[in-house]
């Protein structure tokens, strides 16, 4: 049996229920509007990602190694390793913030000297082990607490005289808990618990203990507990008959409990109550719908309480709810409350916090100012002035991650007035951070240690492109890279980090291709800030971002170039057109216009209809670096016009004048090529395909120039989707099942194939090789059981 769940703070009670950058780069220095440089310790490579000739404005040539360095470097191949399955998964791969297998942040509390205690479900901290509880603070950094505690944390509190307090379960059953007590050195228990803790807050010496139990170190107790040092005590005939979620202590004679009890057993009191040190008095919530109370707070500026939760308090429709103020006699909304989705609606606040006059609250919160014509869009966080509602920099938001539990969990304002975010997060406005952010009253900040790089993209990566060994193109859907603003594209060293590719472009890249000379292709999902320049394919000449021609509408995925003067661009997807002219998902430019290749491509013949053809696409594109024709792969029957339609199930040869069948073609319907690549001289083809015609070829397959063999034995069940290949060695990256285990990035060696250690956690998009390892860019959080968010590297052993 699970320990009992309450509303309060979902991410931080997910203690309680099953285990589930930054720097301001903008033109001539600016700041950004909604978020900054994350603090000390950004990024070594970090550079303004606006200043023309820094960050993306260098010479579009290869590298040059200087008249006694031998060839450039855009010449030079990495070297293949002798054995590629061994080695590890590099750390330092992580953004800022906690991690781990569906880590989250429940808990803050505050020490001496700027210190934050940090608690949740996490295994590091920055990038060292920290179990489950952590200290930062700008000057050093992340620190673990001795081992940490065994368990998940859902509340933390400092004493008067430093002394840290953490509540967590007692053991995976999650039906009990147990609070221990860090003393600077080490942990100790101090008290066992028959049930879930949800919040500790202390006074003095004293520590209150809410939630949903019945004794508590030893003694009986329902719900509501203190240690006065000598003892745990309760309140004389309190009994509520639900769980306390949160408690408000201002004295000792004046605490106040919230939760979603209905009756204290002295009193009726529904969801709210007050001691004044004598007697128990009600604050009750109207009955409208099913009230909850998540946090309750005190206002600075006169001590008025301050409610936030789930909550109406009248059925009107021009109102929310969720986040109240005591007069003194009733409930009174604050700003109109905040809502869920638009007036009427309530939002779902999770805990909330002042920083002097100003309300900082978090949760499932989508709009605020209901009173306007148009209510202010928020994103799970919001800021209250007195007068109005704000948004925060963009907002929170969780991008990818398993289990329950929305981005923020818990909300607390630290000594210094910054406001500290906790919950399941990924990224703040456009920053990327890893369950917990800071808000400094203007920008987000990540918590970052000084001195550590983290290399971690804010978002997915999608593509992943190599110049000989000087560096790798990323490409994906972000905004940041390693703590600079990045938009879609980032250069990348291992040694240097993450540089701008100029400014960038609007929207997600799906792939690259870099030449030798140094010029880069990008095709996506994009535009520039004009709307217009630029539509979904673009070249970088090392000064500037320009579109070719017209660009291609729809849906371009895939892009190859022969290199020359000039480049010859060819690009694949699912679209019709391309610079104005009819192409069907595969186009060619010349470097003056667009034109279609082939002129037409065929789905395959629907069952209940064989005349019409379920939708074609292409996937990959590769040109023959002996006679430089053109090979395709996707999902098509046939290619071609209607009078020179040439069968060719899923892959194709263009050799300037007519398409080419290789043999029997790979797949049908169901098995599509998802990539392509040149193997020691060979052509390799990877996707969903179990079958070359009558033959069995299990989504790995070599053309030997007469028909389609398996490489090894395959993978029975799986989606690969990239190819990368270093001297003899094949690598692939995607969601594959090898004898029953699956692997999102794994490599044949010649015999066999085999993951790479324990890898990402989650599917992989993209391969580049690099000296002396791997590349792998996908939608993953974590590689090797550290943190590796978008990005992580394979480094080959000794």
């Amino acid at each position: 049996m699970m320990m009992p769940l309450s509303p309060r703070r979902l991410a931080r009670v997910l203690v309680t229920a099953s285990c589930l950058v930054s720097l301001a780069a903008c033109s001539d220095g600016e700041p950004l509007l909604t978020d900054t440089d994350a603090g000390p310790g950004a990024d070594a490579g970090a550079t303004d990602a606006g200043r023309e000739g820094d960050a993306g404005g260098r010479d579009a040539g290869a590298p040059d190694g200087g008249s006694d360095a031998g060839p450039p470097c855009s010449d030079v191949e990495p070297t293949a390793p002798s054995d590629p399955a061994t080695g590890e998964w590099a750390v330092g791969y992580a953004n800022p913030g906690v991690g781990g297998a569906n880590s989250y942040v429940s808990a803050f509390a505050f020490g001496a000297d700027g210190v934050v205690y940090v608690g949740g479900n996490f295994t590091s901290a920055g990038l060292q082990a920290a179990s489950n509880v952590a200290a930062w603070d700008a000057t050093n950094g992340w620190r673990a607490l001795g081992a940490g505690l065994p368990m998940p944390v859902g509340a933390l509190a400092v004493s008067a005289s430093g002394a840290l307090y953490a509540a967590h379960r007692a053991d995976t059953s999650g039906s009990a808990s147990r609070i221990s007590r860090w003393d600077g050195t080490s942990w100790t228990t101090f008290a066992e618990i028959d049930g879930g803790v949800f919040e500790l807050q202390a006074l003095g010496e004293t520590l209150y203990v809410v939630g949903d139990f019945a004794t508590i170190g030893g003694a009986s107790i329902s719900r509501v507990a203190y240690h006065d040092g000598t003892a745990w005590r309760g309140y004389a005939g309190l009994v509520p008959d639900a769980y306390v979620a949160t408690i408000s202590i201002a004295t000792a004679s004046d605490v106040c409990i919230g939760g979603g009890f209905t009756t204290l057993g002295v009193i009726e009191a529904n969801k709210i109550a007050c001691w004044n040190g004598t007697e128990w008095s009600a604050r009750s919530l109207p009955a409208v719908g099913l009230p909850s109370v998540n946090d309750l707070e005190r206002d600075p500026a006169d001590g008025a309480l301050v409610a936030g939760g789930t909550f109406r308090l009248d059925e009107s429709e021009t109102t929310g709810g969720g986040v109240a103020r005591w007069t003194g006699t009733e409930w009174a909304l604050i700003g109109d409350g905040v809502m869920r989705f638009g007036p009427g609606s309530s939002g779902v606040v999770l805990d909330l916090a002042f920083v002097g006059s100003t309300l900082y609250v978090g949760g499932q919160i989508g709009a605020v100012n209901a009173s306007l014509t148009t209510p202010t869009e928020v994103f799970n966080a919001a800021r209250w002035d007195g007068t109005v509602w704000h948004d925060m920099g963009g907002g929170l938001h969780r991008d990818r991650g398993l289990g329950f539990g929305g981005p923020v969990g818990t909300v607390a304002a630290g000594p210094d007035g910054s406001v500290y975010f906790g919950g399941m997060l990924t990224r703040a406005g456009t920053l990327g951070v890893e369950r917990v952010v800071r808000w400094d009253g203007t920008y987000w900040q990540g918590l970052r240690t000084p001195g550590e790089r983290y290399h971690g993209v804010g978002g997915q990566v999608l593509a992943l492109a190599s110049l000989g060994t000087c560096e790798v193109y990323v490409g994906g859907d972000f905004r940041y890279a390693g703590g600079i603003r990045a938009n879609a594209v980032a250069r990348y060293t291992v040694e240097g980090g993450y540089e701008a590719v100029g400014d960038g472009l609007l929207g997600g890249v799906h792939d690259l291709a870099v030449t030798r000379a140094g010029r880069l292709y990008a095709v996506g999902d994009f535009t520039d800030e004009s709307g217009i320049a630029i539509r979904n394919v673009a070249v970088w000449d090392g000064v500037d971002w320009s579109g070719l021609g017209e660009g291609v509408p729809g849906a371009p995925r895939v892009i190859a170039v022969d290199e020359g003067t000039p480049d010859v661009v060819y690009v694949g997807g699912e679209f019709t057109e391309a610079g104005g002219a009819r192409a069907l998902n595969l186009a060619r430019w010349d470097g003056t216009s667009w034109s279609d290749l082939g002129r037409g491509m065929r789905g395959y013949p629907y069952e209940f209809d064989p005349s019409q053809f379920t939708p074609s696409r292409v996937s990959a594109i590769v040109i023959d670096p002996s006679s430089g024709d053109v090979i395709v792969g996707g999902s098509f029957s046939a290619i071609g016009a209607d009078d020179t339609l040439v069968e060719t199930n899923n892959v194709a040869r263009w050799d300037g004048t007519r398409w080419t069948a290789f043999g029997d073609g790979l797949g049908d319907l169901n098995g599509p090529v998802h990539a392509l690549a040149w193997w020691d001289g060979r052509l390799v083809a990877a996707g969903e395909f179990t079958s070359s015609g009558r033959d069995e070829v299990l989504r790995f397959a070599v053309w030997t120039g007469t028909d389609w063999e398996p490489i090894g034995t395959g993978a029975p069940t799986g989606t690969p989707v990239a190819l990368e290949t270093v001297g003899d060695v094949l690598f692939t990256a995607g969601n594959i099942d090898f004898d029953g285990v699956k692997s999102f990035v794994s490599v044949f060696d010649g015999t066999t194939w085999s993951g790479l250690g324990v890898g990402p956690s989650d599917s992989a998009e993209a391969l580049a090789a690099i000296e002396g390892g791997v590349l792998a860019g996908g939608v993953f959080d974590r590689a090797g059981g550290a943190g590796a968010v978008g990005i992580a590297r394979w480094a080959y052993g000794e």
